[in-house]
């Protein structure tokens, strides 16, 4: 089966202001649906220069520019610092509005970094994408949930049995769901599962084709602003473990490991700087997506700390594939030990 068929769609470093594009973002709250839609404390000081890292461009997926984290780390320079000694340079090659088209192009070799959830990233690499997980973030305890009508009678997960549920396939509404039903002892078949991209299953739950949504990220404040809807229950709520991710091409990560370990650390420069004082960083995702104040306050309080990766963390998102799998969104087992970069061992 190939790559595009499991993946599903979410925005693009959805804690570390990846961009929801302004266009996709006005349609949610017009009602239309359109499209929506990277390795722990290493530092570049005294980084001494490979042969080999001379020359090469460094390519970013990300959002509009001006809103993701390699955007403001290129605006701001911190790029051009840490990688200029190397020889080194790095761009935005790529505005792709999910993981999934992200992925694409990363296997085409257009760029060489993507974001997105551990569960979309599951799914990638179950259908054997060439992909290293590097980097990571913790999942927010608000930052997916399962909607449903304001007036619906439906007010408990057990109510959700033999009702159909719209989900991303393969990705964070449909583990979140997954999770959800496991956690409460609903059996999973009990419930229908409608597979759509995130802002179809906005269209759907506005038209009443379905009877709830599992979705993540600001579809959530912006249905409940703009489609009568209500958070039935919170993923941290049912235990979910669907923590950002950062990924490479494996191509890059084992030509280049010392210009990966560099970008990491800024990457994690600017995460930190962006938690510190997020007013810019707010400014330039408000001008570019046009969201309201309330949205702007859900993103800032999903931010985190990005981490490198580590054994404990796999061992997590081992269990996080394995369960995946065992409940049917994911048609093979995926092996997280192999797929990851430790960046801080790394030299």
């Amino acid at each position: 089966m190939r790559f595009t068929s499991l993946m599903s769609p979410r925005p693009a470093g959805r804690r570390l202001r990846w961009s929801l594009l302004c266009g996709a973002t006005l349609a949610v709250a017009s009602g239309v649906a359109t499209s929506l839609p990277v390795v722990s404390g290493s530092s570049t000081a005294g980084a001494s220069v490979k042969e080999n890292d001379k020359g090469v461009v460094v390519k970013f997926s990300s959002g509009t520019t001006g809103t993701s984290v390699d955007d403001l780390a290129i605006d701001d320079g911190s790029f051009a610092k840490a990688l200029k000694p190397l020889g080194a340079t790095a761009v935005e090659a790529g505005n792709f509005s999910t993981e999934a088209p992200g992925i694409q192009a990363l296997e085409g070799g257009s760029v060489d970094f993507v974001t997105g959830s551990i569960t979309a990233t599951i799914g990638a690499l179950a259908a054997t994408a060439p992909i290293k997980i590097f980097a990571w973030a913790p999942d927010a305890v608000k930052d997916e949930a399962i909607l449903v009508p304001k007036d619906s009678p439906i007010t408990t997960v057990k109510d959700l049995e033999g009702k159909t549920v719209a989900v991303n396939q393969a990705g964070t509404g449909q583990y979140m769901l997954d999770q959800a039903l496991s956690y409460n002892h609903v059996p999973i078949n009990s419930v229908k599962q409608a597979y759509f991209l995130a802002p179809n299953g906005l269209q759907a739950f506005e038209s009443g084709s379905v009877d709830a949504w599992a979705t993540f990220a600001t579809f959530i404040p912006l249905a409940e602003q703009n489609a009568n809807a209500r958070v039935l229950v919170w993923g941290g709520q049912v235990k979910t473990k669907n923590d950002t991710v950062y990924v490479v091409s494996s191509s890059f990560a084992n030509k280049y490991p010392h210009l990966l370990k560099v970008i990491f650390g800024v990457l994690q420069a600017e995460t930190a700087k962006l938690i510190k004082n997020p007013t810019v960083y707010n400014a330039n995702i408000a001008a570019a997506d046009h969201l309201a104040p309330a949205d702007i306050k859900f993103l800032d309080q999903a931010e985190a700390p990005l981490q490198a990766v580590n054994p404990t963390v796999v061992k997590r998102w081992q269990g996080v594939a394995n369960f995946f799998h065992q409940a049917g969104s994911v048609p093979t087992s995926v092996t997280i030990a192999g797929n990851t970069v430790d960046v801080d061992q790394t030299k």
